[in-house]
């Protein structure tokens, strides 16, 4: 009996605790199927993660701005480093023109100075005394002239009076009609012959006259006109001479005239050659012919422009060559580039060609540069072409040395659908922008994108052209587009 009420136990236990364990299994069950926290559905799951709404105080402080995907004509580019340099055009080292002491220097770096205005003064005994000779030769050169002068009127004046002798003008007419103009002794010994000549005429005249009567001998009358001969053939003689001679010393002082020009010339190209600069041949003039500082050598600005450098000090020796200051206008600056051996068949580029640069110095600005010249020659030592490119500093913001960046076009322009660089946010490789929705409601969509040119960036796919998109304020929506899909 016992053995029995034993062997019924253990399957009443058994089946017991398989009893509890099924109570508890629906106990727990169905208070869990009919929580209706547990029956909601997963918000999280419907929340749409490329959207962004923002509250009216969040989109205020945003600041956005919208724009539109436009097509813009655009070129394909490299882009190649550079340094911002000189204009070689406005670029100029100021040097002394001859040897000698430094007397003074007249500006600082810095100083702006005009075209013509006096930089330094500089003394030189050699400019003294080529200036000197200059002087000398001038003088000869005024006298020749005056020389030549003369010779000239002297001989028109014997010509005048050859004129009135054949025409038998009396010699005070004669005189008279000279007036001021010269003839020298010349003239004297022609008028006096001539004078003579007209006393003998009369002499004849009056002894023909009375040897018709018989008053006089017929040896007297001989003797009148072989007189009046000699005075005719005499004042033929001195004519010819005279005439002759008058010419002559026209003809050399119009040799001395021009040699003493030549020498003066002369004169005046040494101390040309000798200041470096060109001097008048005509008046010889260059800034001094003062006796008191004749070896003062006046150095002047050749350009407008501002002093770089000063590169001596007063009371140093120069020698001729020797540079003095370094004078350049920065309103005209150059960027330079080497163009890789690799990108050279590439660059279409042609001198006037507008060239895009961007300094890190200025990185929310682009410039813009004209292409100057490209080089001929490959350098074998970096394998590049030197590219130069004229830049607009009338600013006077750019400095030289700075570094620059230089898009250079590599294909024909075309016209692309592009998109402000600000619009554009990217996120795990991803680029994206945001489409405005309604108040406040900002979808993402993705794009491809492109070639970057100036500040725009082309979009390959996931736009069309005239989509609105948010170009300013798009950090701050992507910010809270993370924030959220990290909830």
């Amino acid at each position: 009996m016992r053995g029995s009420i034993q062997r019924l136990i253990v399957p009443l236990l058994v089946l017991s605790i398989i009893g509890g364990l099924w109570w508890s299994w629906h106990l727990y069950k169905e208070p869990a199927d009919q929580d209706p926290i547990a029956q909601e559905p997963n918000d999280a799951a419907e929340i749409d993660r490329d959207q962004v709404i923002l509250q009216p105080d969040k989109l205020s402080a945003a600041k956005i701005e919208i724009g539109s995907a436009i097509k813009r004509v655009s070129q394909s580019q490299v882009v190649v480093p550079g340094r911002i340099k000189y204009d070689e055009n406005h670029h100029v080292q100021v040097r002394s023109a001859a040897s000698g002491i430094v007397i003074e220097m007249l500006h600082k770096p810095g100083d702006i100075v005009a075209q013509g205005q006096l930089l330094a003064i500089v003394s030189s005994p050699e400019i003294g005394s080529a200036r000197a000779d200059r002087m000398r030769r001038k003088d000869e050169l005024n006298l020749a002239d005056k020389q030549h002068t003369w010779a000239v009127t002297s001989f028109k004046g014997i010509q005048q009076i050859a004129k009135s002798i054949q025409s038998r003008m009396t010699p005070a007419g004669i005189r008279s009609s000279l007036g001021d103009t010269p003839v020298g002794s010349s003239g004297e010994i022609l008028l006096s012959a001539y004078s003579n000549l007209l006393l003998t005429e009369a002499s004849q005249t009056r002894i023909t006259g009375v040897a018709a009567t018989g008053a006089v001998s017929g040896r007297i009358v001989q003797e009148r006109t072989t007189q009046f001969d000699s005075a005719m053939a005499s004042l033929q003689a001195n004519l010819q001479q005279t005439l002759f001679d008058a010419q002559q010393r026209q003809h050399s002082a119009a040799a001395g005239l021009d040699d003493a020009r030549r020498r003066y010339q002369l004169a005046c190209q040494q101390v040309a050659t000798l200041l470096g600069r060109q001097v008048s041949a005509d008046d010889g003039a260059d800034d001094t012919d003062s006796a008191s500082d004749l070896s003062q050598v006046r150095i002047f600005a050749p350009i407008q422009g501002t002093v770089e450098k000063r590169l001596l000090n007063a009371t140093e020796r120069v020698d001729s060559g020797d540079g003095l200051y370094i004078v350049a206008n920065t309103s005209f600056l150059w960027v330079s580039a080497d163009m890789r051996e690799a990108n050279w068949s590439k660059v279409l580029l042609a001198p006037g060609d507008k060239l895009s640069v961007n300094l890190p110095a200025f990185p929310d600005e682009h410039w813009e540069a004209s292409v100057y010249y490209i080089g001929r020659e490959l350098d074998p030592a970096t394998n590049s072409i030197p590219l130069v490119a004229s830049i607009d500093n009338s600013s006077t913001r750019l400095r030289p040395g700075l570094f620059a960046k230089i898009s250079l076009p590599v294909s024909q322009p075309e016209q692309k659908l592009m998109v402000p660089e600000s619009a554009i946010a990217s996120h795990d490789g991803a680029s994206f922008v945001f489409r405005p929705g309604d108040a406040g409601q900002f979808n993402r969509v993705d794009i491809e994108v492109g070639q970057e040119q100036q500040g725009w960036v082309e979009v390959k796919s996931g736009l069309q052209d005239g989509d609105r998109v948010v170009v300013q304020g798009t950090f701050a929506l992507k910010s809270e587009l993370l924030l959220e899909s990290e909830d």
